[in-house]
């Protein structure tokens, strides 16, 4: 594909991380060759991170901003590793939303540029990090996750 100059980027790894609280919290890092990263959060479950980190076989060396061919060439490419759905799209949705994220560091544009347009101003805030005491309820008010995120 041919692609306008400074636009020849490659993915260089794919990992994933499990962020624990009372469920597990699969979370995805693309790594690029232009020094860029994307994040991106897959839904909870068993399996996905090694599903994420396996898919560095075949997309290393993929360019980042071709979101949407790379997630069909995911879900394809692991269609052996439980069919088109449950795991394998989780672990996909994860990547797909970190190249997103990459992409758009990538063209210096918000996320939002590229999926179409900006739909709000202003977005409420739902803290839920499931911290266990930390996020517990202290003489009526929270602690202090609960206050910075009030606060932001």
């Amino acid at each position: 594909m041919d692609r306008p100059a400074g636009h020849d980027v490659e993915i260089t790894d794919i990992e994933a991380a499990v962020v624990k609280g009372t469920f597990e919290w699969n979370l995805v890092k693309v790594h690029t060759d232009a020094g860029v990263t994307g994040i991106g959060e897959a839904y909870r479950g068993g399996g996905v991170p090694e599903l994420v980190e396996y898919t560095n076989r075949f997309l290393v060396g993929e360019n980042p901003l071709d979101v949407e061919r790379l997630f069909r060439y995911i879900v394809q490419e692991m269609s052996g590793h439980g069919g088109t759905t449950g795991k394998v799209v989780t672990a996909a949705s994860g990547i797909e939303i970190a190249l997103w994220d990459a992409a758009g560091k990538l063209l210096d544009v918000p996320v939002y540029q590229l999926l179409g347009s900006r739909y709000r101003d202003r977005v409420r805030i739902y803290c839920d990090c499931h911290a266990g005491e930390a996020y517990s309820v202290d003489e009526g008010g929270f602690t202090e996750y609960g206050d910075a995120a009030r606060h932001q």
